[in-house]
């Protein structure tokens, strides 16, 4: 059956178009500004209609259905539905038959909703081989059945808005995309979501919101490029798998990007060697001002472990007043980091992204802000209730050495490194550390004289 190449047709959105037997809908003449449902015995022959509008794709067979051309456009061009529906226990085979659909696109401009007791498999089935392209889904998809990605590389799931699930959803080691500049979430109603890999990129940038409304764990990699992930403590992110950060493992994320976790980040970690490190790109949205405020751990000894972080703006933690071991003069009174050791007994370095605030943007033990010195030094300072101190109380010269020192001077931006520590959270910045100040002095020349048992010393400098 075809329909009439003399002219077009047109179903409106209150029709249902129920096909139950093959059907060549002609080319680019038939429009389903309306509903298309295949039933059992019924499939796409040739050429596929223009979906309107409001044009939907039902899966109504009740049994295996290996795709055809009904869906496989993308826009502007016949085959790409607005929404897809797979119910009725029908089972869809994305490679289509004989795995001759498995480069065909596979995408739908807004939702796919896959119904309980359905599938919707891009992997190895009978009848059909395992997907190349990816499944691009423009809004939302909800997985009341089943979807089984496929096991080939490349072929991924990306989703421009909501990921909902109540079903089965077998990654087979493939990626979940989150592009778009639409605002979305992820829920799972069986408790916590698990993917193996997850790419946030939405291209709203930092503006752009994914809010976890449940837990989430990812076991291989986050990668994390443009939007604002949204967590809270019960509905946490979780880097499961312990090796440092790599090209596999872990999380991807470069300076600058429009992006970070607004919320706790728990990442497991393990003991290091040589550069290997563990980033946590957290963040905060403060007002309408995006502050992506990343640390990273290095040198970590003493076995695996879990750590759990999180940004914070305004004033650190403890209560006024302060009380500052003797040679810190002031604490950043902006931000703050918690680096709460969840699990083990691991140790190491933090190491936090500091940049000069011109101002009174440090605060005294009282409260009152303080504007530091040119020549003072900043490092790394850790609270405990009203008590602040540098990381290593004992020791206040501070290297100032290489890309991540443990000192720096207050005006000179860049990361600072904190000592090898046991002991964690909150973390912010101090300046003070007068031991190893540096004053602006020529020394023209000094001489010695021997006096007894003593020897005096006249030392001569140019004025500054």
């Amino acid at each position: 059956m075809q329909s009439s190449n003399s002219g077009t047709l047109v179903f409106n959105n209150q029709t249902i178009v129920e096909i139950a037997a093959g059907l060549d809908f002609g080319l680019n003449t038939t429009t389903i500004n309306a509903t298309l449902q295949i039933n059992a015995g019924g499939f796409a022959n040739n050429n596929a209609p223009i979906y309107g509008p409001n044009g939907i794709l039902i899966y109504n067979n009740g049994g295996e259905y290996l795709r055809r051309v009904e869906w496989s456009g993308t826009e502007g061009t016949p085959g790409f539905p607005n929404d897809v529906i797979i119910q009725n226990n029908s089972f869809v085979k994305a490679g289509g038959s004989s795995g001759s659909a498995i480069n065909t696109p596979f995408a739908a401009r807004r939702d796919v909703t896959i119904q309980a007791g359905s599938t919707l498999s891009m992997d190895l089935e009978t009848n059909t081989l395992a997907m190349d392209e990816s499944l691009n889904v423009g809004r939302d998809i909800l997985i009341n059945g089943t979807l089984t990605a496929s096991s080939n590389s490349g072929s991924d799931v990306y989703v421009g808005r909501n990921w909902f699930r109540s079903g089965i959803f077998t990654a087979n080691n493939r990626a979940v995309f989150f592009n778009t500049a639409q605002a979305g979430s992820i829920e799972y109603n069986g408790g916590t979501e698990t993917f193996p890999f997850v790419v946030i990129d939405k291209s709203g940038g930092a503006s752009t919101q994914l809010t976890l409304n449940s837990p989430v764990d990812i076991t291989n990699k986050l990668t994390l490029t443009s939007g604002s992930v949204i967590t809270t403590t019960s509905n946490l992110l979780r880097i499961t798998n312990s090796a440092p950060d790599d090209a596999t493992n872990g999380i991807e994320y470069t300076d600058g990007n429009p992006a970070y976790i607004d919320g706790p980040l728990r990442r497991e970690v393990n003991t290091t060697s040589g550069s290997n490190s563990y980033v946590f790109p957290v963040g905060r949205l403060d007002g309408s001002t995006h502050f992506a405020k990343r640390i990273r751990m290095k040198e970590l000894t003493n076995g695996a472990g879990s750590f759990t972080v999180t940004y914070e703006r305004g004033n650190p933690p403890g209560g006024i007043p302060y009380t500052f071991q003797d040679i810190i003069k002031g604490i950043r009174e902006s931000e703050y980091w918690n680096v709460d050791r969840t699990t083990g007994s691991t140790q190491g370095r933090i190491v936090l992204p500091y940049n000069y605030l011109p101002g009174n943007t440090w605060k005294w033990i009282d409260g009152s802000n303080v504007t530091p010195n040119l020549i003072a030094r900043v490092a790394v300072v850790r609270g405990s209730g009203p008590n602040w101190n540098f990381t290593d109380p004992l020791n206040s010269a501070f290297s100032t050495e290489g890309s991540e020192p443990e000192g720096r001077l207050v005006n000179t931006d860049g990361d600072i490194s904190s000592r090898h520590i046991d002991a964690f959270s909150p973390f912010t910045f101090g300046w003070g550390l007068n031991q190893v100040l540096i004053l602006p002095l020529k020394l023209l020349g000094f001489t010695a004289k021997a006096t007894g048992p003593d020897v005096l010393l006249q030392w001569q400098f140019a004025d500054a």
